[in-house]
Parts: C-alpha cells; sequence; structure tokens
C-alpha cells in the first residue's frame, strides 16, 4: 500500500509542477517544500533510507552547482531532489536517472522539431550548413544500429543524435533568436538571466560581480549589480526559456510503466 501511495504522491506532484510550470515558468517553492517534507516523512519507513539521504544530498548539491551556472533551474532542482526522497530506486534502478534520461529525450526531440521548424522559415547558409553537419553525424549513428538489425534503436539514435547536435550548433542562434531580450536595469528581476560577458564589456566595474556569459545572480549580487550601474542603464538577459516541467512529469509516468513491465537491470 505505501508503494501505490507514494507513486500516487510522485504522479499528482509531477502533473502539478508541469501545469505551474507551463503557466508561468515556475515550479513554486510552495510545491517542492512540501514534495520535499512529506517524501522525508515517507523516507523514514522505506528500507533505502540512507540511500535516499545520499541521493537528495548529492542531486542537491550537485543540481545547486548546475544552477548557478544558469544551466537548470532552481525549481527543477528542488523537485529532483524530492524524488529521490520517495524512489531512490524503482524495481532495482535509480529511478531518477531513468527519469532524468526518459524527460531529456522527450524535451530534446520535442523541442528539436520546434527549433528546427522554427529556424528554417527565416534560413541562412550556415544554419543549412550546421543542419547538413548534424543530419550526416546522426545519420551513420543511427546507421550502426540499423546494420546490426536493431532499426529502432537506430531511429532513436539518428532523431536523438540530429536534435542534440543541432541545438550544440546553433545554441547561440536560438539564445540570440528566441530568448535574448534587452530590458532597462529598473525591470531586472533578481531570477533573471543576465548576460554578464556583454554588461562587464559596457561596464566594467561590474566584472568582479560574475565573469560567466549567463548567470543568475543571487540577492546579494543583484542588488550589488542595480547600485553599480546607472538608472539608464540596459541589461541583455534571457526570459521565457524552455520549460521542462511538463516533460519531467511524462519522464516520471513513463518511467513507472517502463520499470514495472520491463527488465532493465541488464544495463547496470
Amino acid at each position: 500500500m505505501l508503494l501505490e501511495i507514494k507513486m500516487a504522491i510522485v504522479i499528482l506532484a509531477g502533473l502539478i509542477a508541469a501545469y505551474t510550470d507551463y503557466k508561468t515558468g515556475y515550479i513554486y517553492d510552495w510545491l517542492n517544500y512540501s514534495f520535499i517534507i512529506l517524501g522525508a516523512v515517507l523516507a523514514i519507513f522505506s528500507p533505502n533510507l540512507i540511500w535516499a539521504v545520499i541521493q537528495f544530498v548529492i542531486v542537491f548539491g550537485l543540481g545547486y552547482i548546475f544552477y548557478r551556472f544558469g544551466k537548470i533551474g532552481g525549481g527543477d532542482i528542488k523537485f529532483f531532489a524530492g524524488l529521490t526522497l520517495y524512489f531512490p530506486f524503482f524495481n532495482g534502478m535509480p529511478f531518477l536517472l531513468v527519469v532524468l534520461v526518459l524527460s531529456s529525450v522527450l524535451a530534446l526531440i520535442y523541442y528539436g522539431i520546434y527549433y528546427t521548424i522554427a529556424l528554417l522559415k527565416k534560413p541562412t547558409k550556415d544554419m543549412i550548413y550546421f543542419f547538413i553537419i548534424a543530419f550526416v553525424i546522426a545519420f551513420f549513428m543511427g546507421l550502426t544500429f540499423v546494420l546490426y538489425s536493431y532499426w529502432y534503436l537506430g531511429i532513436i539514435i539518428f532523431l536523438l543524435g540530429f536534435f542534440s547536435f543541432t541545438s550544440v550548433f546553433l545554441k547561440n542562434l536560438i539564445m540570440q533568436r528566441f530568448y535574448r531580450k534587452e530590458i532597462s536595469i529598473s525591470k531586472l528581476l533578481d531570477d533573471d538571466l543576465i548576460d554578464m560577458k556583454q554588461l562587464s564589456e559596457k561596464y566594467a566595474k561590474v566584472k568582479p560581480i560574475s565573469t560567466l556569459d549567463m548567470f543568475p545572480l543571487d540577492s546579494k549580487a543583484f542588488k550589488k549589480l542595480k547600485q553599480l550601474l546607472p538608472r539608464t542603464a540596459k541589461v541583455v538577459v534571457y526570459r521565457n526559456l524552455p520549460i521542462f516541467g511538463p516533460f519531467i512529469a511524462l519522464g516520471i509516468i513513463a518511467s513507472f510503466i517502463i520499470l514495472t513491465f520491463l527488465n532493465l537491470g541488464f544495463l547496470l
């Protein structure tokens, strides 16, 4: 009964996170902290309590580093850390790892298709060049599996490879075209992803704050930045970045289904 209760809580929390992330771009702390506290209570009754605590600390610690480098949202990190308290393992597999892989695959394919269609509406020579390179690399990656009669894996590897390499090759163009905004300093929010490289080139006195290209400032650095810059200053930020919440929910549901009906232990 406890297993079913934890599964229901995790799926429900994932669906709520998907909804709030889709509607607002945030997975709110009221959800994450409730999710973590309830998970900590339920973990006490789990035989994997020690593993749950270890995974929670590792995920939260590493996640914070990625967050400070602007690679993932803070809400996502808290939710993932909370997930380890419910299921450090599920049917012998590290549950969070499976969720991350499936969520990333689904997000990669979705956004890969979206960006490809959007970018090709205004193609450039460099863009077409990178699309061709990504296609060739992905084709030969997929072909390797097809030659060994794993045609379904070949198709999956081709799609993932194509969209992965396309996203890497065209990352700067994607960020510039879809997410870059120039705003006045008065409209800067404390969770904005700031182009610190551009800002430090324009205002040398802000260099000590950060030398990273894109950086979400903590409250102390945020206040300092506003003090250093004139009121008329313009700041380049990256807003409305791709949401991940809906794919986390889909990844959770898919992970439960796959790990229940398939034995993936041979992958370890």
